[in-house]
């Protein structure tokens, strides 16, 4: 038995390392198409099932980054979500947009300029001061701005347009907290045969802790899709680990020879508590429900990830969003190629 398990491994092994250089035959009926964009090499189905490498545990080799977990701002008492004014961070509701922004849009199947759906936005003023108040580590090597609003948007279609990898991610470097500077409190939605825009009205009976419209077992159910008008707030928040282990078996930015999957269960639960189990977060490493579709070697790194919150937000079936950015894009402040992923169960 020994022998068979030992044969099983070496098989395994070399196998993996011929995924690694993309010398193994890929049908194209396993690659979806937000894989080939991001990674045409990688094997969606076949490498979802296979173990990186099996060694013995040695995580002290492994990378380590701070992370900055965001949770949905409550009421102590009630349990009510607590409003969300247009420039904090937050979930869904209307965009902070000055007077005169405009709204982004994108070019349809049809040619047709359409509005773009409004996912999220980060106070980064607000996470700058938390950042001081509690003396956490700055994320991201220190290349994220500490001032301004970064703002995430997906196409308003099911999936938020996973299947074509869309993202518009801006970046306002100065926040006025006046509304007398901004637009009106709107988003874009689908309504009947099309997009329109919407007032931003929030839910009030919304409560943290219990199922609501906004959190069924639908694939496609959170609250910017079935409820965009309702803003979730979010507030910076220490969550243990503070400083993430990456990975050690499924994020590719790990070097191929690094990886490893922890076979005991006390090794499984020490990588756990170590890497944490997603959450909404900036930086850090990233989470995956099924596989990492980044390129191996890459440097693409995480630079914010939206997950289920507090059974009143759920992204897909126990999914979870990662946005990507390279190192160099964030250094400069260009957020044109930030890449998004969503996967879930």
């Amino acid at each position: 038995m020994v022998t068979v398990v030992r044969s099983w491994r070496i098989r395994l092994v070399a196998y993996v390392a011929r995924l690694e250089r993309g010398l193994g035959a890929i049908p194209q009926g396993f690659k979806s198409p937000i894989l080939r964009r991001l990674n045409p090499g990688l094997l969606h189905t076949e490498q979802a099932r296979v173990l990186p490498i099996i060694a013995p545990m040695r995580t002290d080799a492994l990378p380590r980054r701070p992370r900055i977990s965001l949770i949905a701002a409550v009421d102590g008492d009630s349990g009510q979500f607590l409003p969300a004014a247009p420039w904090d961070s937050k979930l869904g509701g209307a965009p902070y947009r000055t007077v005169g922004a405009g709204w982004p849009h994108r070019r349809g199947a049809d040619g047709v300029e359409e509005p773009l759906g409004f996912l999220a936005q980060i106070n980064l003023d607000q996470i700058e001061r938390w950042c001081r108040r509690t003396g956490s580590a700055a994320v991201l090597d220190g290349d994220l701005p500490t001032h301004g609003l970064l703002q995430f948007f997906l196409p308003l279609m099911e999936g938020w347009g996973l299947m074509e990898g869309d993202t518009f991610v801006t970046w306002y470097p100065q926040v006025t907290e006046s509304e007398d500077a901004l637009d009106d409190r709107i988003l874009a939605v689908i309504r009947g045969d099309g997009p329109t825009f919407v007032a931003e009205t929030p839910n009030r009976q919304l409560r943290a802790g219990r199922p609501s419209s906004a959190c069924t077992s639908n694939a496609w159910s959170w609250s910017p899709l079935t409820q965009p008008e309702n803003p979730v707030r979010l507030e910076p928040a220490a969550i243990e680990p503070l400083v993430q282990m990456v990975s050690p078996h499924n994020d590719r930015s790990l070097p191929a020879e690094l990886r490893f999957f922890p076979e005991d269960r006390e090794s499984q639960d020490a990588v756990e508590k170590a890497t944490g189990t997603g959450g909404t977060q900036v930086g850090g490493f990233p989470f995956f429900t099924q596989v990492d579709p980044r390129p191996s070697g890459t440097t693409l790194q995480l630079l914010m990830q939206l997950d289920g919150i507090d059974n009143a937000v759920v992204i897909g079936d126990s999914g979870v969003m990662n946005f990507f950015i390279s190192p160099e894009d964030l250094r400069t402040r260009d957020f044109r190629r930030v890449q998004m992923n969503w996967d879930c169960c």
